[in-house]
């Protein structure tokens, strides 16, 4: 493993292996956010895909559109 981090301090990107660590350390904190935002992403995915399965109302569901002028659905013609 000694040598492993020799080469990386070689490569010039991190001059020391503390540097190097903390790189290491820092990525994988980074890829366990992401892990769990991908978690949660399926989750509410899952979830809603669940509700309208079983027969919940969408939000579509709840949009009403109502015809102008109060209801008939025919426009009135306006004063000629």
């Amino acid at each position: 493993m000694k040598e492993f981090i020799e080469a990386k301090l070689r490569e010039g990107q991190f001059s020391t292996p503390s540097e190097y660590i903390r790189s290491l350390i820092r990525d994988d904190q980074d890829l366990n956010g992401s892990r769990e935002a991908v978690i949660l992403v399926r989750r509410g995915m899952l979830s809603r895909t669940s509700r309208h399965e079983v027969g919940e109302p969408s939000d579509r569901d709840s949009i009403r559109i109502h015809p102008p002028n109060g209801g008939s659905g025919q426009q009135e013609n306006g004063p000629e």
